[in-house]
């Protein structure tokens, strides 16, 4: 079964023991998805009193699931997220697509010879060090802050290989495994909310000239907007008006994904976003830093959470 599907490989190592796999169980890191109400719940993203969303608590939780780096620091990726960039950057923009599948596949079949049934990274070392150099993917990889948005947007813009492919992501970094399963569907998981947000912002300021892409720094708006609409739907909170309509400000400051203010109360003033202060660093530099090795909890990393 493993040889046809090696997909499979990591559920049968990990949860093997168990008479029906995952059809009665419901380990923490395998547990299904959240709906947003449940996400808000968790957050406490809800004010009952006044029945709205508390918009800044849920711009910090989003934004952390960015992972951002540092301003002007390298981009560094864990051993997992090299593995999977090595896939994608094959597939991607080397049109090897055998290759790709076979770093997924060897990767799934390593999880039944290791101790925690997890892949062993170092498979795709090698892979990694031939995509680490190609000139398309570190042009394409400039100006991003965030390891969790470069895979998104690799991952988006080529949905040869299904999510299905790589399973053992949901155990290491469960943010990112439901931003890479949201790619190519109609509707996100809100767990993947917030990278999916700033990846999409740093893809949109891409195609910009430098002087249009200072107005619109990248923000997680659009994830907030989203998980407002979703409570809005099943009658969690209330629905008011924004402080300034989008229609009333100027075309050349609207992105699209600026729909309306993150101001807490209904009295403060909304304003187009400000150019920041700061230009970023769009150089890469993919460094060798590794943090630590994979466990069965989600990895644990720095967030940034500057607003």
């Amino acid at each position: 079964m493993v040889k046809n599907y090696p997909g499979i490989a990591h559920i049968l190592a990990r949860f093997g023991h168990l008479d029906q796999l995952l059809l009665n169980e419901d380990p923490e890191e395998a547990r299904s998805a959240q709906s947003p109400v449940e996400f808000a719940q968790e957050h406490n993203l809800i004010d009952t009193a006044k029945r709205r969303l508390r918009k800044k608590a849920a711009h910090k939780v989003f934004l952390s699931q960015v992972n951002l780096a540092p301003e002007g620091a390298a981009l560094s990726l864990a051993p997992w997220e090299k593995a999977l960039a090595a896939s994608f950057v094959h597939l991607r923009f080397m049109g090897d697509r055998p290759t790709a599948k076979s770093i997924l596949d060897d990767l799934n079949r390593s999880c039944l010879r290791t101790k925690d049934g997890f892949p062993d990274y170092s498979l795709a070392a090698g892979f990694w060090t031939v995509a680490s150099q190609c000139e398309a993917f570190r042009e394409f990889a400039k100006g991003r802050r965030s390891s969790r948005s470069l895979l998104y947007a690799l991952f988006d813009d080529d949905l040869q290989l299904p999510s299905a492919n790589f399973r053992w992501l949901k155990g290491v970094d469960r943010t990112l495994w439901y931003a890479l399963s949201s790619a190519g569907r109609g509707k996100f998981f809100i767990e993947g909310g917030g990278v999916i947000a700033w990846s999409q912002c740093e893809s949109y300021r891409l195609t910009l000239d430098e002087e249009k892409a200072a107005k619109f720094p990248p923000t997680v708006r659009a994830a907030v907007l989203g998980l407002e609409l979703d409570l809005l739907h099943y009658r969690h909170i209330d629905r008011r008006d924004p402080a300034i309509p989008v229609a009333h400000w100027q075309e050349d400051v609207i992105p699209p994904f600026a729909f309306e203010s993150d101001a807490e109360a209904e009295d403060e003033p909304a304003t187009p976003p400000a150019a920041p202060h700061d230009t970023p660093n769009n150089s890469l530099r993919l460094t060798d830093d590794e943090p630590t090795p994979a466990k069965p909890q989600p990895a644990t990393r720095p967030d940034h959470l500057e607003l």
